[in-house]
């Protein structure tokens, strides 16, 4: 009777375990295909920063981290070439910023080198810098059709402004 019962309970916990992997295996394939799908999904650069201001974003944020070597923008996806640490090799990564057809800051990446963190820190720069620009652009329409009190909001980032400040404590640009 207590073989039966290990038994029983042995073969419970198997099977548990088949069915979670099965699960997870499955949680990964629906999540995929997915990812295929958002990628696939045409970007249009058509929500406020064109095509040529996300790759002058990109540049600049290549220019920020010496070991990146080369780079490339095909649309919402960036490439880039690294150099390793000890020079004597280089390895590659990917960005992806299409967020189901629209740049919003959100990014995916893939890289050859697991260790390192040059992929998420390059992909925050360009973060911020879409960020930044969705606020100055949300801040000048709202300016120019008088929605806001200009005093109030930096004019070169739209980050909010101290009364009394005399620079920007986001940008560093000196208010006049």
């Amino acid at each position: 009777m207590i073989e039966w019962i290990i038994g029983a309970v042995v073969g419970k916990g198997l099977y548990d375990s088949a069915k979670r992997e099965k699960d997870r295996k499955e949680k990964a394939r629906l999540q995929r295909e997915e990812n295929e799908r958002r990628e696939k999904t045409y970007c249009g650069f058509d929500d406020g920063i064109s095509y040529e201001e996300f790759k002058e974003m990109a540049y600049r944020a290549a220019n920020r981290i010496k070991r990146i070597t080369g780079i490339s923008v095909d649309g919402p996806f960036i490439y880039c070439d690294v150099r390793s640490q000890s020079g004597l090799s280089s390895w590659e990564f990917e960005v992806d910023f299409n967020d189901w057809g629209h740049i919003t800051g959100h990014y995916w990446w893939r890289q050859d080198n697991d260790d390192s963190d040059i992929p998420e820190i390059f992909a925050n720069i360009i973060k911020e810098e879409i960020n930044n620009y969705m606020v100055r652009d949300e801040c000048y329409n709202e300016k120019r059709l008088g929605l806001i009190n200009s005093k109030n909001y930096c004019f070169n980032c739209g980050a909010n402004r101290s009364p009394g400040a005399t620079f920007c404590y986001k940008c560093g640009i000196r208010f006049d």
